[in-house]
């Protein structure tokens, strides 16, 4: 997880800045390609696929996707 919460005490504003600042430099471009990995990985198959209509029972979610996107963003 990337964390860009400030961490002064009790000024707001400087809190706001901080945020803003930490939001600006976080290298937004691994966080996406994690999560559009994951979304092309629990995509249905299409109809000319030939296991088209054979993965209704499979997993929204695969555990081994999820963990290693969860990994790739923590690290």
């Amino acid at each position: 997880m990337v964390d860009t919460s400030g961490d002064s005490p009790g000024f707001i504003l400087l809190d706001v800045v901080a945020t803003a600042g930490k939001t600006a430099v976080t290298d937004h471009i691994p966080i996406a390609r994690n999560v559009n990995f994951q979304a092309v990985q629990t995509m249905p198959f299409g109809r000319y696929h030939l296991q088209f209509g054979q993965d209704s029972d499979a997993e929204v979610v695969l555990t081994s996707a999820k963990e290693m996107v969860i990994d790739q963003i923590q690290n």
